[in-house]
């Protein structure tokens, strides 16, 4: 087979998975917004109705993902969830093309280990869920990847065209959540690092290129920085629930006792030190929690109990991923680029430990996990076929 149809082969198969799942998943959907995707609603529907983006509750929300459900309303009709689906299952293609884009041209996969981690996103579990569903999951991840490709093109080429993509999607990435919001700050350091021991490359090349990036990506969060402070009556970067959120997550731990039930920290009971580091703590861990437990999961065991099994087999295949994923710094020596995305990981991650990290926060990180846990799987083969002809 040569490479041209081998290509085509493979991008054969994610086409195929994508139509097979999508249908299946589309055909039993849910019928109605529910928890966030209700607020997300009624926000477009004030956007398509009245031309205003509302205050609810004394909050102004996100904006990415209620211009998004708000443009379907005005392309395909009001609560036309079936287009929405539709176009979030064609954001999850978007997502498998580039993972196998990133692996094949980042980490000189085969177009076969490509395909892997590209089937894999469109198969997974949660995924599927969250494409069903109205909330920022499908997006989020589908621009963060977009942020991730951008980023490494840049690290290999720095050039004017690289600098802006990478700036122009960490934008649209924040915008639909404020998690990237200091990532800009935290990429120079990291571009310094490659470039500094470039040959041909000025540390005034360097400087320029990386205030380039932060210009670009604060002039274009501005507009909604701008109308959302004066919506509110006081500076808002992005969404105006980030103290609410930070005070559930470190003042009243009202999320470590809903949800976890852990003793100490009911309702109404006082702050200490003790609390909260032993929080903090248990957040490093959480952030890579598989999510296969609460109402979703329990309705399906409910309603099906043989899936109980497929659940642990889930559950299984999550954590040897995590496991292998987090072992690829083993290999950091060997391809710097799992150093600078392990930077970039850390910082996703050290905000979720700071905030509460539910285990659909961290799904949008879990594609570029597939990419490392397969690299660390073939490094790790190759090890092994090593010892063996040693041994023979």
């Amino acid at each position: 087979m040569t490479t041209p149809n081998r290509k085509l082969f493979y991008i054969l198969i994610i086409f195929i998975t994508f139509f097979l799942v999508s249908f299946l998943a589309i055909t039993f959907k849910p019928n109605f917004p529910i928890g966030d995707g209700a607020i997300y609603n009624k926000i477009a529907k004030e956007i398509t109705d009245n031309h205003t983006f509302p205050i609810i509750e004394g909050q102004i929300h996100k904006p990415g993902y209620p211009f998004l459900l708000a443009s379907v309303y005005f392309l395909f009709g009001e609560h036309n969830y079936t287009a929405l689906f539709i176009i979030q299952f064609l954001m999850l293609l978007g997502t498998s093309l580039i993972i196998l884009k990133i692996g094949k041209k980042h980490f000189k996969f085969t177009y076969f280990q490509a395909t892997l981690p590209a089937i894999l996103i469109l198969i997974w579990p949660y995924f599927i869920l969250y494409a069903t569903l109205l909330l920022t999951e499908v997006l989020y991840t589908f621009l963060l990847m977009v942020s991730f490709y951008f980023f490494l093109e840049t690290l290999k080429k720095i050039n004017k065209k690289n600098i802006f993509s990478l700036s122009f999607f960490l934008a649209l990435t924040t915008l639909v959540r404020p998690i990237p919001m200091l990532l800009p700050f935290w990429l120079i350091p990291i571009i310094f690092l490659v470039v500094y021991f470039k040959k041909n490359y000025s540390i005034k090349k360097f400087l320029i290129n990386s205030v380039l990036i932060s210009i670009i990506f604060f002039m274009l969060l501005s507009p909604w920085i701008i109308y959302a402070s004066k919506k509110t009556g006081k500076f808002t970067p992005i969404a105006s629930n980030g103290a609410v959120a930070f005070n559930i997550a470190n003042k009243n731990f009202s999320k470590e006792y809903k949800i976890y039930k852990t003793p100490g920290y009911e309702k109404g009971g006082a702050w200490t030190w003790e609390k909260f580091i032993k929080s903090k703590l248990r957040n490093v861990y959480r952030f890579w929690k598989s999510g296969a437990e609460g109402y979703h999961v329990d309705s399906l065991v409910k309603k099906f109990p043989p899936a109980k099994y497929l659940i642990l087999l889930y559950r299984i295949g999550f954590y040897i991923i995590v496991a292998l994923g987090l072992s690829s710094v083993y290999f950091i020596n060997k391809k710097k680029e799992i150093f600078l995305l392990w930077l970039i990981i850390s910082y996703i991650w050290a905000v979720h430990i700071a905030l509460f990290p539910y285990p659909r926060l961290t799904l949008p990180i879990i594609p570029i996990m597939f990419v490392l846990a397969l690299y660390s799987a073939i490094q790790y083969w190759n090890i092994y076929q090593k010892k063996i002809q040693k041994t023979t």
